[in-house]
């Protein structure tokens, strides 16, 4: 019994919270520990916001990773590997065609591992992959306009804090500043209107709590005000549309 208790006061220390969110967020928990530790996710909301201000705080490193090219001898290596050097006579003898034509696999498999190479020189495995948008919100300023000037797609994370907001402006139309706008969600219950703060934040990526996904699971649409209260002017709004089924979302 001391031993449990031990272990639960452990968990309420904010040095170890904080070192368990980060490590959480950059995957270099063991499986026990992940385990324990999105137990204790369920049932303890200030630790889902430690794992959101992490994911936060790490997400611009991912996001400014630059390409890292692989040196010359990887390819000296392949070549070796996959057994890339035939002989000279041969291959004078072998049509441009032929030689492309059977090399195609060849470069795939080469590719492959250059792949693998080039993603364990990374220090921040990338999340630019493309994933299905499960809400989305087209928003315009006034019911006149010929075309939405913008929309807001929501994304589902696979884990608490990584669930996230994207804003596009429409290319058709002139896009104005973001930066005295704050987002809006309103229930499709009530009607209850709930800040998610300044939308700015979307035109890259706006990281989105456990709590906040629910918000915007649950809206009818959303709005971008000019300030920080309800009452304050409307500048878009559009309804938010559920594009992936109930039971994924």
């Amino acid at each position: 019994m001391s031993a449990k208790l031990n272990s639960a006061q452990r968990y309420k220390n904010p040095a170890i919270r904080s070192h368990l969110a980060s490590q959480y967020v950059l995957a270099t928990l063991s499986s026990r520990v992940q385990r324990r530790f999105e137990a204790l996710l369920k049932t303890d909301p200030e630790l889902e916001r430690e794992v959101y201000q992490w994911q936060q705080r790490l997400d611009p490193m991912n996001n400014n990773l630059k390409e890292v090219p692989p040196p010359e001898r990887v390819w000296s290596e392949l070549s070796q590997t996959l057994n890339l050097k035939t002989n000279t006579a041969t291959k004078q003898q072998e049509s441009w065609w032929h030689r492309g034509w059977t090399a195609i696999p060849i470069w795939r498999s080469a590719t492959a591992m250059l792949a693998i190479i080039t993603l364990s020189i990374a220090i921040w495995p990338s999340t630019n992959q493309i994933q299905s948008v499960d809400y989305l919100a087209v928003l315009q300023s006034d019911s006149s306009v010929v075309e939405p000037e913008l929309v807001i797609a929501a994304y589902k994370g696979a884990k608490p804090g990584e669930s996230h907001l994207h804003l596009q402006w429409n290319d058709r139309v002139e896009k104005t500043s973001t930066s005295n706008l704050t987002l809006w969600t309103v229930s499709r219950e009530n009607g209850q209107q709930i800040s998610l703060g300044p939308v700015s934040v979307a035109e890259t990526t706006r990281l989105l709590t456990p709590t906040e996904w629910k918000l915007i699971k649950n809206s009818a649409e959303l709005l971008l005000i000019e300030g920080n209260s309800p009452s304050d002017p409307v500048r878009f709004r559009g309804p938010c549309l559920q594009l992936n089924p109930w039971n994924k979302a």
